[in-house]
């Protein structure tokens, strides 16, 4: 039996993109084979995390969380048996902590195999943690394998020192069902859309967009504050935090997904417009070239002239375009549940 330990959140809680859906398809596909452990959107983060007292925020990282994931895995602790497999969806986050539960286990059940799932980038991990370095190496000593979404973290993590073989690299899936165009737009003006606020450059996107005064652009913010950016851009629709519904139906109207990113390992934003037949135009850093392809893709430097010259490009070549929404879709279907499966059963 595989245990899928995974955290639910509030910005994807109940959509089709989150690790929690994924977990329910592997169930629905296989459902002899896993068993689902879902811990419930940490009440701290309802509270706002950045306003609460430094003491209240270590008290609960440190004790309340871990011990959450325990109390989690007690009732079928006493199923555990050889060959069975612990999946920690949300390692390597002390917001929420894993690493506990997975010391627990190690200690009492050294028959399990257990798997830790990292999604923060190098950078962003770094930037967020002073002692990112030394945490990779140490939260490594309760488990069998890192899990990573993209060769760049796997990379970064054998130059920490983490051998080899323990560490697998795999993908972010999409569901192709949901994400999915039910019917071709067809629009007169390029109709570019900017999904996701995480690493991404909002300075470098407003200049690109200054500069394709010809293109109908849709940003969507989330809720990032980007206020005043975008005002005077009569081309500009400015979205804030939607359904998923609505966002994807944003997705159906567009053209092309741009994505302006500082780093990246797996993206939402990129499986799930690949998905919907979007042609992409991404910052060439972290592991896209995991996700996307020259078939479907133009690769840019974070620089202006790079961004304008790909939304030039594909503005004037329509035949061009249509060829890289095809096989956007083509390029999805590797993303698929079963090869999630796939990957998990090679481990």
């Amino acid at each position: 039996m595989r245990y899928l330990i995974v955290q639910d959140w509030a910005n994807t809680h109940g959509n089709h993109a989150g690790m929690v859906h994924m977990c329910n398809l592997l169930k629905q596909e296989y459902p002899d084979e896993y068993c689902i452990l879902v811990k419930d959107v940490p009440h701290i983060f309802n509270l706002g995390i950045k306003r609460l007292n430094r003491i209240v925020r270590f008290f609960y990282e440190r004790f309340i969380y871990p011990m959450q994931y325990v109390h989690l895995c007690k009732s079928v602790m006493p199923l555990f048996k050889k060959g069975d497999e612990i999946f920690l969806l949300e390692y390597l986050f002390p917001e929420t902590s894993q690493f506990k539960l997975a010391c627990v286990l190690h200690k009492k059940y050294p028959f399990l195999k257990i798997y830790g799932m990292s999604h923060l980038t190098p950078t962003y991990g770094e930037k967020k943690y002073s002692d990112y370095r030394q945490m990779v190496l140490k939260w490594l000593s309760p488990i069998n394998k890192y899990l990573t979404l993209g060769a760049s973290l796997t990379d970064y993590f054998v130059s920490l020192g983490v051998p080899c073989n323990c560490v697998s690299t795999g993908f972010h899936y999409v569901d192709g069902c949901f994400y999915s165009k039910k019917r071709e737009v067809i629009n007169q003006r390029l109709k570019v859309i900017v999904v996701g606020a995480m690493a991404r450059n909002f300075d470098l996107l407003k200049k690109i967009i200054c500069a394709t005064p010809e293109v109908d652009w849709t940003v969507c913010k989330g809720n990032k504050n980007v206020s005043g950016l975008f005002d005077s851009n009569a081309n500009v629709q400015l979205l804030g935090f939607m359904p998923e519904n609505e966002l994807r139906n944003q997705m159906s109207l567009a053209d092309v997904s741009l994505s302006v990113m500082d780093d990246t390992v797996g993206s939402n934003v990129v499986t799930t417009s690949l998905s919907m037949g979007l042609a992409q135009i991404v910052s060439d850093v972290g592991s896209i070239r995991d996700y996307c392809s020259d078939d479907n893709t133009i690769f840019c430097q974070n620089t202006v002239e790079s961004f304008v010259a790909a939304v030039k490009k594909i503005d004037k070549d329509r035949d061009f375009l249509e060829y890289m929404k095809k096989n956007a879709v083509c390029r999805s279907r590797l993303f698929c549940i079963q090869n999630v499966h796939k990957w998990f059963s090679s481990l």
